[in-house]
């Protein structure tokens, strides 16, 4: 480190990503809400509270921030000038022998399905994420240094900022891609002083050519494949070359988590289940060997996993049983939250944007595989987050019916149904569409997003006293419990008053924010008449 404290190379993020979420893997949902209706105080001490640093040194970062930092140390840079660091904690790391701040981003814009839906239903406005990346790049500290700094922007919402917005935001150059292969090279270049095009883009990289991170992880994160394979043309992983890592480069990240003092880890997977398999088949000796040789190193408590698919859950429903016994996922102490996408409910749909979803079942097997897979996750304690996609392009009130239809058949089963506005993400071959607002909303839709919240307001009254209690949200304490189940009260009873004339009531909620503590006080009397 030099002598005035400054590091040649800081990498960071805005603090929705730089956070725990207080030890809820849901609260980067959370995150992506109007930020005119959350208290700023709320949002960083409660929703995002920050990581702990040792003098500016991040103990827990991002995962794709670890990586890059594996990848530079990886090539040559010295480990000494590079640090990772919170954004509250730049004033001691940034300095003038700072040459580059890589920042890593998901939303930067609010473009992305959560952010775009939440936003929509409650009144517009920015999300966190968008507010919190902005003030990021807009701080003093940064402003103080630019002169000398070049920042390099990248991760998965890189595409979403334009060239007059990074030039605005004094954003030197934008990486779009995979970066393990380019990225070093573009520090480099940017070190000597060499002139950068604004936005430059990372090809796929072999799985045994990526450094394993040297740090641990927020989250416990491990990425055991990249990519999906399946093809559905709204999703960005499609452009991702298929990839499943090595057991062994697994097993030393998970290693380094838990030197880090993380002892419940996370797979990171678009379908975890197929870990270790070329295509879309299954290598079941693989994902097991897998959890066994995981659970088996000491200091690793639990495993959960980020996404799976319905599809590959029928399959293989033993693969499902036997990985519950091996962590012990029992109806007292389930696994909670696994992404898995349902879509749509019309065979057409399938056909038309993602005909490999269903794979090795076809389109019209769709509905079929979705309640029998709910039925095999359920029966072995899985409870997952399920997400639904409302307005893909050319929908028609039949497809919207068919996916009513598929809801009743999964009343009563045990996940959150979370029904997402369609957005053109890039890069995706439906990046060129237009995304699905409010105004595009039919009465079929607002059925099915109010039959949708109905079934999961009720499945979470169901269970939150068991979520709270298996240490999946903030803490055990009932202080907590009481604030979690006050707000679903409150939440139940504004989409009652909602639901009545929803275009006017998200309307007029437009004008509501509350970001300053003495807004909020304001409302109080008006929430505690709410919660009683």
């Amino acid at each position: 480190m030099p002598g005035d404290g400054s590091f040649p190379i800081v990498l960071t993020a805005d603090r929705t990503l730089f956070t725990d979420y207080g030890g809820f893997g849901g609260g980067g949902f959370l995150a992506c809400l109007p930020a005119r209706i959350i208290p700023k105080f709320i949002l960083h001490h409660f929703l995002c509270p920050r990581i702990p640093s040792k003098n500016g040194r991040a103990v827990l970062a991002p995962y794709s921030l670890r990586r890059i930092e594996a990848v530079l140390i990886g090539n040559g840079f010295d480990e000494g000038e590079i640090i990772v660091a919170h954004p509250d904690d730049l004033g001691k790391v940034v300095g003038e022998k700072t040459k580059i701040i890589g920042v890593t981003t998901v939303d930067p814009k609010g473009y992305a399905p959560v952010s775009h839906t939440l936003c929509s239903l409650l009144g517009g406005g920015e999300p966190c994420t968008a507010i919190e990346f902005r003030r990021l790049l807009t701080s003093s500290i940064i402003r103080k240094h630019k002169r000398h700094i070049k920042i390099i922007v990248g991760g998965p919402g890189a595409w979403q900022i334009s060239d007059e917005e990074a030039k605005l935001l004094g954003i030197d150059v934008i990486f779009i891609g995979e970066g393990e292969e380019a990225l070093a090279e573009i520090f480099r270049r940017v070190l000597r002083g060499e002139n950068m095009p604004s936005r430059v883009y990372g090809e796929p990289i072999k799985s045994e050519l990526i450094p394993r991170i040297i740090n641990p992880a927020r989250g416990g994160h491990v990425e055991i494949t990249r990519g999906c394979g399946r093809g559905c043309q709204f999703c960005t992983q499609t452009a991702r070359r298929w990839i499943t890592f090595p057991l062994d480069h697994v097993i030393e990240e998970v290693k380094v988590n838990v030197r880090g003092g993380v002892n419940s880890i996370c797979l990171l997977s678009d379908d975890g289940l197929r870990y270790g398999s070329k295509d879309l088949s299954i290598n079941q000796e693989a994902v097991l060997k897998l959890y066994k040789s995981i659970l088996a190193l000491e200091g690793v408590e639990s495993i959960s996993i980020s996404h799976i698919s319905f599809s590959t859950v029928l399959q293989t429903p033993n693969l499902i049983r036997s990985i519950s016994e091996i962590c012990g996922y029992t109806e007292k102490t389930p696994l909670f939250g696994p992404q898995i996408g349902l879509e749509t409910g019309s065979p057409r749909l399938i056909r038309k944007y993602m005909i490999g979803k269903p794979k090795p079942f076809t389109p019209e097997d769709w509905p079929e595989v979705v309640t029998q897979a709910t039925h095999v996750l359920n029966e072995n304690n899985w409870y997952p987050c399920t997400t639904l996609i409302i307005g893909l392009p050319g929908e028609n009130e039949d497809d919207v019916i068919k996916t009513l239809e598929i809801v009743d058949d999964l009343k009563g089963s045990k996940q959150w149904l979370f029904p997402l506005f369609f957005s053109a993400m890039s890069p995706s071959k439906l990046e060129k569409e237009k995304a699905f607002t409010i105004d595009d909303m039919t009465n079929a839709h607002w059925e099915l997003l109010f039959k949708c919240y109905e079934h999961s307001m009720k499945y979470t009254k169901e269970i939150i006293d068991k979520f709270i209690d298996s240490g999946g949200l903030f803490s055990k304490k009932g202080i907590i419990k009481a604030l979690l189940k006050a707000g679903l009260r409150i939440v139940e009873k504004s989409f009652d008053i909602i639901k009545r004339n929803p275009r006017e009531i998200i309307n007029s909620i437009g004008s509501l924010d509350i970001r300053s503590s003495w807004s909020l006080l304001k409302l109080m009397p008006s929430l505690l008449k709410a919660i009683i």
